[in-house]
C-alpha cells in the first residue's frame, strides 16, 4: 500500500507541476485547508495575527529578511518530536 500511495502522490505532484503557479498556489491552499481542523475562530485569529505582523513591519518593530535568510533560520529551529 505504501508503494501505491507514493506512486499516486508522485503522479499527482507531477501533474500539479504542469499547472500555472497561480493554480498550484490555489491547489496548495485547498490541500492545506483540508488538513486544518474546522475551527470557526481560527480565521479571525489568523487575520488578527497577520494584521499585527503587518503593523510591526510598517512601524519598524520587525525587520523583513530575504527568502534565503528565512529558510536558514527555519532549518536551524529544533524539530518537534511529535510531528
Amino acid at each position: 500500500m505504501v508503494t501505491f500511495m507514493n506512486a499516486c502522490v508522485e503522479s499527482l505532484f507531477d501533474e500539479a507541476m504542469t499547472m500555472s503557479p497561480e493554480d498550484r498556489a490555489d491547489l496548495a491552499e485547498r490541500l492545506l485547508g483540508a488538513l486544518e481542523p474546522d475551527d470557526p475562530g481560527a480565521r479571525e485569529e489568523w487575520r488578527n495575527e497577520i494584521e499585527r505582523r503587518v503593523a510591526d513591519l510598517d512601524s519598524g518593530a520587525a525587520k523583513p529578511v530575504n527568502l534565503t535568510e528565512a529558510r536558514a533560520r527555519i532549518f536551524r529551529l529544533p524539530r518537534a518530536s511529535n510531528r
